[in-house]
Formats: structure tokens, C-alpha cells, sequence
């Protein structure tokens, strides 16, 4: 995956999170939908890393909306953010790891 598509999906989890977190649920409504559609087209992704994001970024929808497996405990803005919070530490850690940064 190229640094810069890292960069770009972080840079939108981040948002949604800083969102969720100063409670603009209607922004963070429009934005995590907005970055499923981003990854799903992103050409840079393998099938296993795209599979893998999109699976965080579902989750977190689904508990934004008490859907899925949050259905019976309904919405939950804290779980939306905390999976997206393990996605965040994720993306970070390939940064951190991505051979643009680190040969030389």
C-alpha cells in the first residue's frame, strides 16, 4: 500500500473519530460513508488490506446505527469510535513501518 493512500484513509478515520468524540453525529453520519465508498475504490489496496479496513469501517457503521451485531443493544457512538480507534493504531502502525519512511 502505497504511503500516501495510508495517509488519506487515517487522515478521514481520524475526522470521523474527532467528530464522534465532540459528538457532530451528523457530520460523522456523512463521513464514515464517505470513507467506506474511498477504500472500496481505492486502487492501491490489496483485496486482503481493502477486505480488512472495509471490515473495521462496517463495524463502526453498524455501531453508529444499531445495526448488525449492535442491534439489541442499539446505537453506540463509544464502540463506533473505539473500532475506529483500533483501525486509527492500525493505519498507524503501518505508517510507522511503511519502507518510505524507513529505508535510508
Amino acid at each position: 500500500m502505497k504511503l500516501i493512500t495510508l495517509l488519506k484513509i487515517l487522515d478521514k478515520v481520524s475526522y470521523v473519530i474527532e467528530c464522534l468524540v465532540i459528538e457532530a453525529n451528523g457530520e460523522a453520519k456523512s463521513v464514515l460513508p464517505e470513507t467506506i465508498a474511498l477504500v472500496e475504490v481505492e486502487s492501491d489496496l490489496t483485496l486482503t488490506e481493502r477486505d480488512r479496513i472495509l471490515g473495521y469501517l462496517r463495524d463502526a457503521c453498524d455501531a453508529f446505527r444499531g445495526e448488525g451485531a449492535f442491534r439489541e443493544e442499539g446505537r453506540n457512538v463509544r464502540a463506533s469510535a473505539g473500532i475506529l480507534s483500533g483501525l486509527s493504531n492500525e493505519l498507524w502502525q503501518a505508517v510507522l513501518k511503511h519502507p518510505q519512511l524507513t529505508s535510508g
